[in-house]
């Protein structure tokens, strides 16, 4: 009975070390600064890590079907630049979908190369960033766009605006979060999503079309993608090349610092969303202690690894069990 008793204690302890973790932050942050505990601080770091976790809703789904997703960057920095140069050409409405039609065609590509004609994720991922960098550079000629009056326009409400006194990029978060935990949690596709990463062949024996499902989690990260890209775009007004740099970092972190299985299927879009909060906490802290930026880099590289190699070796234990 005392055996049952501390080995559901130790699972519930292990289940709960995420979330324990996040608290364990705030509180060594909250007695290192007596700003960081307030609500501004709080509602600035949601609104940092919005961007990153729009991202990371749709990378969880394309891990948990055993795959990666590298384009996000580039995706994102593509769906900023085209939100702000064609603000002022075509209006303010066709620089929202223009960007999320060029997402959706993005993850469409990557979708069919890795669902149907069986290429390897990271190969096709890497490549096809390249040539979207590329574009954007003939696109721009080198070039800063920005939109000319930037606070004349009802575009600037998507990234700098509040519904109440919550900013909109968090609203969007909060919105993205639950819609990709209950259609993972309470539906069909999330069923067959986690049955494909687990097992792509025993899953097509089943009768479930795998590439349709690998095709649907990269229209989502593409989407996803180039929807933070328009919500950065109306916060900054602005467009740099390198806007979106380091962003898949930032996701990838996060999805997996949640706890998704770097091998599929097993993952958590609640857990995700506990990671990047990790993440943004561990940001505002340093930079409030007084810390340099990269410094962060390097705290969240130790992290990764140790993650990494913590999900390893619960794969091997349970390999050799």
């Amino acid at each position: 009975m005392i055996k049952s008793s501390l080995i559901k204690g130790k699972w519930l302890i292990k289940k709960q070390l995420l979330f324990i973790s996040l608290l364990a932050l705030l509180l060594i942050f909250s007695l290192a600064s007596d700003k960081f505990f307030s609500i501004t601080n709080l509602v600035l770091i949601l609104s940092q890590v919005s961007i990153v976790g729009l991202v990371a809703c749709a990378m969880t789904y394309v891990m948990i079907g055993g795959n990666f997703d590298l384009t996000v960057g580039v995706v994102i920095t593509m769906g900023a630049l085209l939100s702000i140069d064609l603000h002022d050409k075509i209006g303010p409405v066709w620089g929202i979908v223009l960007p999320l039609i060029v997402g959706l065609c993005t993850g469409a590509i990557c979708g069919f190369f890795i669902g149907y004609l069986k290429i390897n994720s990271l190969i096709i991922t890497i490549g096809l960033s390249s040539i979207i960098q590329g574009t954007t550079l003939l696109y721009t000629s080198g070039r800063q766009a920005q939109i000319k009056a930037p606070d004349e326009t009802w575009f600037a409400a998507i990234g700098r605006g509040t519904i109440g006194k919550i900013p909109v990029p968090i609203v969007l978060l909060i919105i993205a979060v639950v819609i990709f935990y209950f259609v993972l949690k309470k539906t069909t596709f999330g069923t067959k999503l986690y049955a494909v990463g687990g097992n792509a062949i025993a899953s097509r024996f089943s009768g479930i079309n795998d590439r349709k499902i690998i095709l649907i989690t990269f229209l989502l990260s593409g989407f996803m993608a180039a929807l933070a890209g328009v919500v950065l775009g109306s916060r900054l007004m602005t467009f740099q090349l390198n806007l979106g740099n380091g962003y898949e970092f930032d996701v990838l972190s996060g999805v997996i610092l949640g706890g998704t299985s770097l091998a599929g299927g097993e993952g958590s879009v609640v857990r995700t969303f506990i990671g990047i909060l990790i993440i943004g906490v561990l940001a505002n802290g340093f930079i409030m202690l007084g810390f340099q930026y990269y410094f962060q880099w390097i705290i969240q590289g130790i992290i990764i690894i140790g993650v990494i190699y913590a999900d390893s070796v619960s794969k091997r234990n349970v390999t050799m069990a």
